[in-house]
């Protein structure tokens, strides 16, 4: 029986993942660096901050890791308050599966620094009773460990929470360790659904369409 709803931030509640590949790639041009796919994925996979510290190990900045956070960080902030906006029905979504009595989780790579600041600011902080980042707990969302934590710091079994991304390899390594899991729609992955990458999951379009799917847990 589901009991908490968990919920990815960047692509599942805010339209940001063509925001995180311009400012990515554009900072790093600053380096002489080029994004690549590869490159990029590593970032999204490990989490921004410990993503920025490989990308020190491989490139040998001048600047630290936490510079480079820094540099970039209120750029990001920027885009977040004023440029990027919420994916369609996130604020009744998450009003909704409240409640409905379940209790709601964040579970993000985005870097704890910022996503406080953006979550109150864009009025979403009260709906989640525990957030969890990568860097909160030095796990990638790519690493099993990453929800067996969760599940720990929720007090509840795997197979009492649902986890709602728009990621692939976040999607199937929660299910691996007994998750439920929803994969949501999100256009900068649109190659992805083409190929039939998400076919293996229960999907949906749009977050409205997720209120369907808790009325019949």
């Amino acid at each position: 029986m589901i009991k908490t709803i968990v919920f990815d931030f960047d692509g599942t509640l805010m339209d940001s993942m063509g925001m995180w590949h311009s400012l990515m790639g554009d900072y790093l041009k600053t380096k002489g660096v080029v994004l690549t796919e590869d490159l990029e994925q590593m970032v999204v996979t490990t989490g921004f901050v410990k993503g920025m510290e490989k990308l020190n190990e491989i490139y040998h900045f001048e600047e630290t890791p936490q510079d480079l956070l820094d540099d970039i960080g209120e750029m990001i902030i920027d885009n977040y308050l004023h440029h990027v906006d919420k994916k369609p029905y996130v604020d009744e979504t998450l009003a909704f599966c409240r409640d409905q009595g379940y209790d709601l989780a964040l579970a993000s790579a985005t870097s704890s620094d910022y996503l406080g600041q953006v979550l109150e600011k864009r009025g979403l902080d009260h709906y989640f009773k525990l957030i969890q980042t990568c860097d909160m707990v030095d796990l990638a969302k790519k690493d099993e460990a990453f929800y067996h934590v969760l599940a720990e710091r929720l007090e509840k079994e795997p197979e009492e929470i649902l986890f709602v991304d728009d990621a692939p390899y976040a999607l199937e390594t929660a299910q691996r360790v007994g998750i439920q899991v929803v994969a949501v729609y999100d256009h900068e992955s649109k190659d992805l659904w083409d190929k039939g990458r998400f076919d293996r999951f229960e999907s949906i379009r749009d977050l409205k369409e997720l209120q369907g799917l808790v009325e019949k847990l």
